[in-house]
């Protein structure tokens, strides 16, 4: 996760480290960003950069298990980044309740989380060759 800059430039060029309500973009394992699909609001894709689409604030929602617990709202949509459909489906359509919420578990790459459902344990919104998923905590 990168935080953007407090110049007004737009740029997002410092590694947030769960330090409070913040603007992020969420870069992923081939180098591009998790955005809101622009067609279809609700669904996620894997092809953004630093626009609209791709920002996102993190919400800190307490700790579990040693781990800050954050939710991700769209700051296009207003909408939260959820796993549903019983922890086999992501997207961007939660309201903020308990299928947004997600550990943060550090990794040890720099400013790398991986983010685990806490309402599916062992559930993780992932970018796999073929597009957004919900992974079980591999590489993707």
């Amino acid at each position: 996760m990168e935080q953007q800059d407090q110049s007004g430039s737009g740029k997002f060029t410092f590694p947030y480290l769960l330090n409070g309500e913040q603007t992020v973009i969420l870069k992923h394992y081939f180098g591009q960003t998790l955005r809101v699909e622009p067609n279809n609001q609700q669904n996620l894709d894997f092809k953004g950069g630093h626009g609209k689409f791709a920002t996102w604030t993190v919400e800190l929602d307490g700790e579990e298990d040693e781990c800050k617990v954050i939710k991700l709202k769209s700051t296009l949509t207003g909408k939260y980044l959820r796993i549903w459909k019983g922890g086999n489906e992501a997207n961007v359509g939660g309201t903020g309740g308990k299928l947004t919420r997600f550990r943060a578990k550090k990794q040890e790459k720099e400013n790398s989380y991986k983010l685990e459902s806490i309402n599916f344990k062992g559930k993780y919104p992932a970018v796999q060759p073929k597009g957004c998923a919900v992974g079980t905590g591999g590489k993707y």
